[in-house]
């Protein structure tokens, strides 16, 4: 998540809206990540654990709602063909504010019920399964990932059944999988198989697996293959390797071409010692090889 947000930061157009949106969802699903970890283990501290156990549901409701936000960006865009920029302030307003509600109301039904220390569980500094806290945070997943997938259902459809035969056909079919197997990272459709880990420990692995990999996945297929950004890190990589090319030719030249102050000194040491000033002219004169103006 860190690395997609300085590759989006530095090579992206930070003012386009699926930019925003890409380092919105990868801040606060970090943040989110990074918040359960450093705070998981601390029951000792309530104070730490019960902040830990704010941020974590915070910002990992924050990545939902941008996720789902994903979701409509592309339905708005394959299937409506409509652009959301004048609307985008409208989104981050409910993507970091919704959240805070959220959390709002869990701290006030664990307060007014038990004491704010039961919003944690005793286990980890996470949700209690107390007063029914945990689903909370359960419900506003499932509500995500059902709408997140219900969007991809539509625009794979969409990609794909557009009249055309033969070969095309075969194109939109694959074009349709690609998509869907691209957005799925973005939606948050994989959280859902957490729902279904009660029922066989199967679905327990699936879901570690699919969620701690959804930061690589982002990074590889939505940062690596972005064009955009392929496109300026190559420009600035070629930038970089210009100047050091220009660098190690400017020493070169200096090198050959001795100041001014230091010629007659040269001319009369050539004089006194005519081998070593041959040597040393010898080395300084030695031209370019080709690989190295390469």
């Amino acid at each position: 998540m860190i690395l997609t947000i300085i590759m989006y930061s530095l090579f992206a157009d930070v003012h386009e809206p699926l930019t925003q949106i890409r380092l919105s969802l990868a801040a606060s699903l970090g943040a989110g990540q990074i918040s359960f970890f450093a705070g998981m283990h601390a029951m000792d501290n309530p104070a730490i654990c019960i902040t830990a156990a704010v941020l974590t549901q915070y910002f990992l409701m924050a990545a939902f709602c941008w996720m789902l936000v994903e979701g409509i960006y592309f339905y708005l865009l394959i299937v409506k063909v409509y652009n959301i920029s004048n609307r985008l302030i409208v989104y981050h307003v409910m993507s970091w504010g919704f959240p805070v509600i959220m959390v709002s109301t869990s701290l006030s039904i664990a307060i007014g019920k038990g004491g704010i220390q039961s919003y944690t569980s005793d286990k980890y500094c996470w949700l209690s399964s107390n007063y029914d806290l945990i689903w909370i945070f359960v419900a506003f997943l499932t509500a995500t990932g059902v709408l997140g997938s219900f969007i991809l259902a539509r625009v794979t459809r969409e990609l794909t059944t557009l009249p055309q035969t033969g070969a095309d056909r075969i194109q939109r079919v694959r074009l349709g999988i690609r998509a869907c197997v691209l957005m799925i990272p973005l939606l948050g459709i994989t959280w859902l198989f957490g729902l279904l880990s009660p029922l066989h420990k199967a679905f327990t692995y699936i879901f570690t697996i699919l969620n701690s990999t959804q930061g690589v996945l982002i990074f590889i297929l939505h940062c690596m293959r972005n064009s955009q950004i392929r496109e300026r890190l190559r420009g600035k990589i070629k930038t970089v390797r210009i100047g050091q090319i220009g660098a190690r030719m400017k020493i070169r030249t200096n090198a050959v071409s001795p100041s001014p102050n230091n010629r007659n000194s040269t001319k009369k040491n050539v004089k006194m010692n005519p081998t070593d000033g041959s040597a040393v002219w010898a080395a300084k004169l030695h031209p370019f090889s080709e690989y190295e103006l390469k």
